[in-house]
C-alpha cells in the first residue's frame, strides 16, 4: 500500500506546512529540508533521492521546452474544462506517464513515491497557471479537491498497470479523503521564491517559455488576462 505523501520531504519545490516553514532557519534550510507533514516517518536517503529524481524528470517533461510549457499552460487554461478537473487530470496522467517511462528504463518507481510526487505536481501546476494568468485561481479547498481527484485517477491507472489492486487503490483514496477531512493533508500553495529557485537550479524557465510564441501561437502572458472561465479574479473553491 502507498504511504502518506508526507513521508517524503518537500522535494524540489518546498511544499511545507506553515509550522515547518516557521521552524526553518532563514538562510540555511532550503525547501528540500522541510517536512511536508508533521510526525510522519521520513523517507530513507535512497527513497528521497529517487523521489527527487522522479519529480525533476516530471518538471522537465512539463516545462523543458517552450512549446511543451505552452501546451501545459493551454491544458490548464482550457475554457471548456473545469479548472479543478483539468489540474487533476494533467497531474495524474503526467505522473503515470513518467512512472511508465521509468519502467521501460528498468527503473520501477514505487507507488508511494508516485503518490507523493502527485501532491507536489498538483501544487506546482496550480502555482504555474496562477503566475501566467496573473490571478489566484485555486484556494485551499480547490487544491485539496484537485489532489484527491488526481489521486483517484492515479489509483485507477495503477490498477490498470497492475501496481495496485482495486481494493488497495480504493483504500488509499479513502485514507486520503479521511486525512483531508481531519485537515491533515499538506496540499498548499508553494513558496514562489522557492519555486523560482527550483527552476533556476534545473536550468528551465517555464514562465518565460510561455511568453514566447511557439508555432505561431501566442501563449498567455504572466500578469495578463486569463483565458479560462474564472477570468475576472475569482478563486475556485468549494
Amino acid at each position: 500500500m502507498p504511504q502518506h505523501p508526507g513521508k517524503f520531504m518537500g522535494g524540489l519545490m518546498g511544499s511545507a506546512s506553515p509550522a515547518a516553514m516557521a521552524a526553518a532557519s532563514p538562510g540555511n534550510a532550503g525547501p528540500e529540508d522541510l517536512q511536508v507533514v508533521a510526525n510522519e516517518e521520513p523517507a530513507s536517503p535512497q527513497e528521497q533521492q529517487q523521489y527527487d529524481a522522479f519529480v525533476k524528470g516530471i518538471y522537465r517533461t512539463l516545462y523543458g521546452r517552450p512549446d511543451v510549457a505552452q501546451q501545459t499552460a493551454q491544458a490548464l487554461l482550457d475554457p471548456e474544462e473545469d479548472p479543478v478537473d483539468a489540474l487533476a487530470e494533467l497531474a495524474a496522467t503526467t505522473v503515470d506517464a513518467a512512472a511508465q517511462s521509468a519502467v521501460r528504463k528498468n527503473n520501477r518507481i514505487p507507488v508511494d513515491i508516485q503518490f507523493a510526487a502527485l501532491e507536489e505536481i498538483v501544487e506546482n501546476l496550480a502555482a504555474f497557471v496562477e503566475q501566467i494568468s496573473g490571478e489566484q485561481r485555486y484556494d485551499q479547498d480547490a487544491l485539496s479537491a484537485a489532489f484527491l481527484r488526481a489521486a483517484g485517477m492515479l489509483g485507477d491507472l495503477k490498477v490498470q498497470s497492475g501496481e495496485l489492486s482495486r481494493e488497495e487503490a480504493q483504500q488509499e483514496l479513502m485514507r486520503l479523503r479521511e486525512a483531508d477531512e481531519r485537515g491533515e493533508l499538506a496540499t498548499e500553495a508553494p513558496d514562489l521564491a522557492a519555486l523560482a529557485e527550483m527552476y533556476r537550479s534545473m536550468g528551465i524557465d517555464p514562465l518565460r517559455a510561455v511568453q514566447q510564441p511557439a508555432g505561431g501561437d501566442q501563449a498567455p502572458r504572466q500578469g495578463g488576462a486569463a483565458s479560462g472561465p474564472e477570468a475576472g479574479g475569482g478563486m475556485i473553491g468549494a
